[in-house]
């Protein structure tokens, strides 16, 4: 491994030499960190370097699969139909999202601050330029797969890992690049203000997120991407605000510092990876991921003893590294735990399946039953991981553990980026039976890994809502006290509860109205924005509190539900499906399972509740110092 990662920095460095374009990112990308280092320390040289590193890999890895065959007209002409909907959808749009934007900017700057209103549309800028990934880089990649296919499914694997590496490395690599580079700004205008306008970043990423997922424009791998980088924005922020006020500039720095090697160990453990002959795709990106979470946990370790050293006995450097291990252990549990509720050998797909023999009305049952079964597991784990961090280093341990979480953010990315369509442009296209048996293989690799994805979504994001909570509860600003004998804090805890099942349900509604037009989107838009402002105005900060814990609790038990019990419904249609097409034939279109009862909770609902449970929770933090 370590002669595959040499040989590949040595290309890396030739190519970048090569450009000059490049070379000149590159020396002012180390001149900056340089400038950041000497201020700030050598952690936030550190978060410079590594934002640089993940930019410079996806720009190369963009040059390589560039290189590759394109393939004839038919099947570019296939490739580009998706991001074609996509780009038109963004421009109907555009308009009326622009209007909203300059009007909020400006309620913002005049309300709030103007250190705010940049971060907040320094957030916008980075969601609008993830959006555009999330949609140019798999059109780039996957008909330039699909021709590879030709060859095999080695070749085409190379392309599509590649093409989901470059994306986590361009998207993940700008978002701490923009999130340091703003902090340094702040620190250097005025130090004690510096941290508060990062919520604004936070804020504007995850604004633009919610609204992708309730407008659809930005197509569903670009809506996970930024699904994926909004949360790992907005747990940075939570940490660092946690970090400042319990370790001055150690505890702010160190959030950027593990993101920085949690991001380095993804791309190096993704450069190195092949499909080696008689090797299973799906074994192959598990152990991609398996390696990243290692190599994160043994450079995570002498950089937090170096972050912590000489801090005070308040921190203790050994027990903020057992909270970044439980991080790294949390997000593999996730990943066994999805497995599980995905797998059509094990118990839950099999109850669905065995249940479709009485009849519907027991398949529903069964299936209404492993969603609301599959909360157990996932819930528990989170539990745990809280209970284990906060023995270890108290809430910023808490904080630490989801950092160390979201770290890992580029592997996700680039397995939900792995092998989505590439059997239906082959069959678009008109390829050999040999393509069409490599693409589907890969295919069938990327639904088997899906549901890993929207597992780890699901746990990030409620790591991450916590940490916003517990930064508004023990932040910068003061403690705020949670009387649970309180009725203003009782009432918040249930309007907050409310919250996810209103949104749920107005989303639903329109979600199931063809042609509808961005003003039936607007109430549910608007719950997030105005329900905390409501809330905190007449019942005040504690209330306020209540309200983020109800929509943490809720949003989370509903999230999993949906993503992770609604994979089991997924896997039990599609495997009870195929067994009966291969009894009466391809073309019986019989599927007992089938009525898509699950189709909303995965596609609409289930991947909006981890937005809406941010949101909330940013517009608290952003309010709670005129309150």
């Amino acid at each position: 491994m370590a002669l595959s990662l040499m040989a590949y920095a040595h290309e890396g460095a030739r190519a970048v030499l090569g450009d000059r374009r490049a070379k000149t990112l590159v020396l002012l990308g180390l001149a900056e960190a340089l400038c950041a280092g000497g201020v700030l320390g050598w952690g936030m040289a550190l978060a410079f370097v590594a934002g640089l590193a993940a930019v410079v890999y996806g720009v190369l890895a963009l040059r390589w699969i560039g290189a590759k065959p394109q393939g004839d007209d038919r099947l570019r002409q296939a490739a580009s139909g998706p991001g074609r909907a996509i780009r038109s959808c963004w421009e109907s749009r555009y308009p009326g999202l622009a209007k909203f934007g300059g009007a909020g900017f400006v309620l913002i700057a005049l309300t709030l601050g103007w250190a705010v209103a940049w971060g907040c549309a320094l957030g916008v800028a980075l969601a609008g330029w993830l959006v555009w990934a999330g949609v140019e880089v798999p059109a780039l990649a996957r008909h330039r797969a699909v021709e590879a296919a030709r060859s095999g499914a080695g070749p085409a694997f190379a392309v599509v890992l590649r093409g989901g590496a470059a994306l986590g490395g361009l998207a993940l690599g700008l978002g701490v690049l923009g999130l340091a580079g703003y902090y340094s700004l702040l620190m250097a205008a005025d130090a004690q203000e510096a941290l508060r306008p990062l919520v604004g970043v936070a804020f504007g990423v995850s604004l633009v997120a919610l609204a992708a997922r309730l407008e659809a424009w930005a197509g569903g791998g670009a809506a996970v991407v930024l699904d994926l980088c909004e949360t790992y924005i907005a747990t940075l922020v939570a940490t660092m605000l946690l970090g400042g006020s319990l370790a001055a500039e150690a505890g702010r720095a160190y959030p950027l510092v593990l993101a920085g090697v949690g991001l380095a160990a993804a791309l190096a453990a993704v450069a190195v990876a092949r499909l080696d002959k008689g090797r299973k795709i799906v074994e192959t990106l598990y152990q991609t991921a398996l390696l990243a979470v290692g190599l994160a946990l043994v450079v995570d370790y002498p950089a937090t003893l170096a972050a912590f050293a000489g801090v005070g006995a308040e921190v203790s450097a050994h027990g903020v590294f057992f909270a970044a291990v439980l991080g790294g252990a949390l997000t593999l549990l996730l990943a066994v735990l999805a497995e599980y509720h995905a797998d059509n050998g094990r118990g839950p797909v099999r109850r669905i399946v065995e249940a479709d023999a009485i009849g519907p009305a027991a398949r529903i049952g069964a299936g209404f039953a492993v969603v609301l079964r599959s909360t157990t597991g996932p819930v528990l784990a989170v539990c745990a991981c809280l209970w284990g961090a906060h023995q270890a280093a108290g809430l910023y341990g808490i904080a630490v553990a989801a950092t160390a979480l979201v770290s890992l953010a580029g592997v996700f990315v680039m397995l939900d980026a792995y092998g989505s369509g590439l059997d239906g442009l082959a069959a678009q296209a008109g390829l050999p039976k040999t393509a069409r048996d490599a693409t589907a293989t890969l295919d069938a690799a990327g639904a088997a890994v899906r549901p890993v994805v929207r597992a780890y979504t699901v746990g990030a994001a409620g790591l991450a809502a916590l940490a916003l909570f517990f930064a508004y509860a023990r932040g910068p600003g003061g403690a705020v006290a949670l009387d649970l004998g309180d009725y203003r804090v009782v009432i918040g805890v249930f309007v907050g509860g409310l919250l996810p099942y209103l949104f749920g349900g107005l989303l639903m509604e329109a979600a199931g109205r063809a042609g509808r037009d961005i003003q039936e989107s607007l109430v549910p838009a608007a719950l997030p924005l105005a329900v905390p402002v409501l809330v905190g105005v007449a019942l005040g900060k504690a209330a306020l509190g209540g309200l983020m814990v109800g929509v943490i609790v809720t949003g989370l038990f509903l999230a999993v539900a949906m993503l992770i019990g609604g994979a089991a419904w997924e896997s039990a249609k599609r495997y009870f499906g195929n067994s009966v097409r291969a009894k009466s034939g391809p073309e019986s279109g019989a599927d007992p399972v089938g009525g898509g009862e699950d189709g909303f909770y995965q596609a609409v609902v289930g991947p909006a509740l981890p937005p809406l449970m941010k949101l909330v929770n940013l517009v608290a933090l952003l309010i709670v110092s005129w309150l």
